[in-house]
């Protein structure tokens, strides 16, 4: 009797769905809404018993107004907690803060404030900057970083820096290096070196869909120590590595003839481009659209050249005071005044061309939504070609009453209209949209489960063929690129 009841149990154990597990009900989302959120991370100090970097593990804690990024970078700046870390501090000065924050495609640059500029020594720059880099790129999907102090890259050794992947916390020879580098490009007469320095830098194109800039690491370039425009120019007209994922934003036979200047004006250090002559004819012909292209110089450069205020440029003879339809006194531009055209990649998961199969599709959207549920969810309904929708038709964005993740679980409360809609749906089609969601929003770093509601209540089933109570897991067995 004892092991025919065990072969029933197993076998109806079988039959229960390999993505899903059970948990505690919690309540239904009746509006979006975010809760303070924690994940472990691994953050850079400074010991001074050991006079060099320590990799701490540590729980951060993420405000509902931040993001896991803003969160990590916060606990960098203060000194960590805890009597048996006393001998370990922020290698940044007390009062540093957090202006800004960039994060796409893996890079993200950092604005600090000016406090930065209390390590007067170049060297401690040097660390500090380490300490932020590999804080930021120890988590998954950050690759790239880029440090600015009050919208500037301050650079090193009045070299620029570049974008900087993770790097030795054992960094003297690095920095004899640099400071030989240094050494070399101040002594002309010194014919055991050549007058350039190569770096990576970060190059903005314009998205595949053309509505916002993103950033590309491009490494291994040659720079002229007196003509660095020149050549970062150089690299965007030669456009895009990643073709597929994004557009060019000057035009390929574009001729920069004159070079660019440097002058040191009252206001601060201004870097002057003339355009060629058939500029504006030529973004025309290429389909480019304007304010684009100047925002893709602009960002591009003040995030590799040192001590910029301004750039402005010249087009037959007169200052440019107007990119789209920006307007800029005396033709000055700075890089906050196209820091919101930079956008992020957010991955969903569409019908697939095999049937009952998911495929990856990339959507770009704003960095302010791209960490919220309701943009993905949003993204994943507009999809409306018959090969990629999942969604039923007549599905609008309200049928998603709300979202909400606590703990590692998103939580999707959607209306009674909506399983209106899936009545008469097919198990292969209710079984792809299920999944839909769930890889969805198992993109998101805090989310791992999804649990589904119907107008506030657990219901057994949406479409009549799914088993819908508890929670499930991402299911990439799915998924065929």
């Amino acid at each position: 009797m004892k092991r025919t009841i065990c072969l029933i149990l197993g076998f109806l154990l079988a039959l229960s769905p390999p993505a899903r597990a059970q948990d505690v009900l919690p309540p239904a989302p009746e509006a979006d809404r975010a809760t303070v959120q924690t994940f472990n991370a691994i953050v850079y100090y400074w010991s001074d018993a050991q006079n060099r970097l320590e990799a701490i593990p540590r729980e951060i804690r993420v405000a509902q107004d931040k993001t896991r990024t803003e969160a990590l970078l916060n606990a960098l700046l203060e000194d960590p907690p805890g009597e048996n870390l006393q001998n370990l501090v922020s290698p940044l000065p007390d009062d540093t803060e957090l202006l800004s924050l960039e994060e796409s495609r893996g890079v993200v640059t950092v604005n600090l404030s000016a406090e930065f500029l209390q390590l007067t020594e170049p060297e401690e720059q040097y660390i500090a900057r380490i300490a932020i880099v590999n804080t930021l790129t120890a988590t998954p999907d950050i690759h790239h970083v880029i440090v600015l102090v009050d919208g500037h890259e301050n650079g090193v050794l009045d070299l620029p820096v570049g974008v900087w992947e993770q790097q030795s916390v054992n960094y003297s020879a690095d920095w004899e290096a640099l400071s030989a580098e240094f050494a070399a490009l101040h002594a002309p007469e010194n014919s055991e070196y050549d007058q350039f320095i190569q770096r990576s830098a970060v190059l903005y194109f314009s998205s595949s869909a053309g509505d916002y800039l993103l950033p590309e690491v491009r490494g291994g370039i040659r720079f002229s120590p007196n003509n660095y425009a020149r050549d970062l120019v150089r690299e965007l007209i030669i456009g895009p590595a990643d073709r597929g994922a994004m557009r060019i934003v000057l035009p390929v036979d574009a001729v920069f003839e004159e070079p660019p200047t440097l002058e040191q004006g009252d206001e601060g250090l201004i870097l002057t481009i003339p355009l060629p002559n058939d500029f504006y004819e030529s973004l025309d012909a290429y389909n480019i659209d304007e304010k684009q292209a100047f925002a893709s110089i602009v960002l591009t450069i003040f995030s590799f050249i040192p001590g910029l205020d301004y750039v402005r440029f010249r087009y037959a003879g007169n200052i440019v005071e107007s990119a789209g339809d920006l307007g800029f006194e005396q033709g000055r531009m700075r890089r906050r005044d196209f820091e919101s055209m930079v956008g992020q990649n957010i991955t969903l998961y569409a019908r697939g061309e095999r049937p009952g199969t998911l495929s990856r599709i990339v959507r770009t959207v704003s960095q302010q939504a791209a960490t919220r549920p309701r943009t993905m969810l949003r993204a994943l309904i507009s999809v409306t070609a018959d090969n990629e929708r999942v969604f039923p038709h007549g599905t609008v964005n309200e049928d998603i009453i709300g979202i909400a993740v606590e703990g590692d679980q998103a939580l999707v409360n959607v209306s009674a209209q909506f399983q209106m809609l899936m009545q008469g749906i097919s198990m292969e089609n209710e079984r792809l949209l299920i999944y839909a969601i769930i890889n969805t929003l198992t993109e998101l770093p805090s989310v791992k489960r999804v649990r589904f509601y119907v107008a506030g209540e657990e219901v057994d089933s949406l479409g009549g063929h799914l088993y819908m109570r508890g929670v499930f897991l991402r299911n990439t067995g799915m998924v065929r690129d």
